[in-house]
């Protein structure tokens, strides 16, 4: 098949991009929440004081001055409350931790299977994006290529994660065709910027 055959084979599938954020505590709960993409044929794209107590003082006589006694009490109230504030705790970086390609997910929406060797007959592909630390909202970005010639960026899913703990954020390309063989590769992006890529290959078996 001609470089302008795949092309033009790569330019009339119809790709569904599918994908799915889970965001939670260790251990991972299940998925939180669900984004569908379409996408239609493919274009490049101090300590506390303590109270005071009252005592009482006397003079000592001076030599030469007739002698007094001076007796002089203080009274100390109760110390004004202080409040201590502790730091904030520590928390780890979010991070990327793996990208895991298979063509096929369980429910918890983890590839069961992985591999990078997909038949050209596989509809959907899978890329699950394992995660560790805590977000208040961050955006994961998957961008598929086909790498024949100068290369088709296909599809582009961008998922908003916002989680305190590890998460697994799950994308899928779908072609209800046959997909052309040849090398592909997947990258994650973490708001904008490339943290992980993942090659893979579709044969004609």
């Amino acid at each position: 098949m001609s470089s302008s055959q795949r092309t033009a084979m790569l330019a009339s599938i119809g790709i569904t991009g599918l994908l799915l954020g889970a965001c939670g505590k260790s251990p991972p709960t299940a998925p939180a929440h669900v984004a569908a993409v379409s996408h239609a044929g493919l274009k490049p794209a101090a300590a506390p004081a303590s109270a005071g107590r009252s005592r009482a003082i006397r003079s000592t006589p001076v030599a030469g001055a007739a002698s007094a006694a001076v007796a002089t009490a203080t009274s100390a109230g109760p110390a004004a409350a202080h409040t201590i504030l502790s730091p904030p705790p520590k928390t780890s970086p979010f991070m990327v931790t793996a990208v895991v390609l298979g063509n096929a997910v369980n429910a918890a929406r983890q590839v069961t299977h992985p591999t990078d060797q997909f038949a050209s007959s596989s509809q959907t592909i899978y890329a699950t994006v394992a995660t560790i630390g805590s977000v208040d909202r961050a955006a994961l970005t998957s961008r598929w290529r086909y790498l024949k010639g100068a290369g088709i960026q296909f599809s582009t899913i961008t998922q908003p994660i916002a989680t305190d703990g590890p998460a697994t954020t799950t994308f899928q390309v779908h072609n209800p065709d046959r997909w052309p063989e040849g090398r592909y590769e997947v990258t994650i992006t973490l708001d904008g910027k490339p943290v992980a890529k993942r090659k893979f290959e579709i044969t004609s078996r």
